[in-house]
């Protein structure tokens, strides 16, 4: 591939990465992990999080998402990881996750957020993987310590 024609490729892809970002946050409370079952994927286990909107970067977006889901304020949030899954049925979606560990959290103050969420678990990393799992949870979950 040229150089024009892979640039304008480049170009095209990240116009479609933009069009799909997500961040999901990492809640860690001593050994386990905070698991959240969603009204919209009902049977699917995921760490909490949501969809990037246009105006913001991953990282407001985690702060948003986690007082909005699980009524949770971190201090902090710290990068640790990001994939780009492509859709199977059509190679032209592609969506973007970002990973995010919430730090210094006061986890006596979690919520669940009734309209969104259904009901939420602490578990260990061996038994989060017993579970169902939403597939980006479960890339991550793979792929941290």
């Amino acid at each position: 591939m040229n150089n024009a024609l892979r640039k304008r490729w480049e170009d095209d892809m990240e116009e479609i990465y933009a069009k799909g970002r997500t961040v999901r946050l990492l809640c860690r409370l001593k050994t386990k992990i905070l698991l959240v079952e969603s009204h919209s994927r009902v049977g699917y286990w995921e760490f909490p999080g949501g969809n990037v909107k246009s105006y913001e970067i991953p990282e407001v977006t985690g702060f948003r998402e986690l007082h909005e889901k699980v009524s949770l304020a971190p201090a902090k949030l710290r990068f640790i990881d990001s994939i780009r899954l492509v859709a199977p049925e059509d190679m032209n979606i592609c969506w973007e996750h970002f990973l995010y560990k919430a730090l210094r959290c006061d986890y006596s103050k979690l919520q669940i957020e009734p309209n969104e969420i259904r009901q939420s678990r602490w578990l260990t990393k061996k038994e989060a993987l017993l579970l169902q799992l939403e597939a980006v949870t479960a890339a991550f979950l793979n792929n941290t310590s």
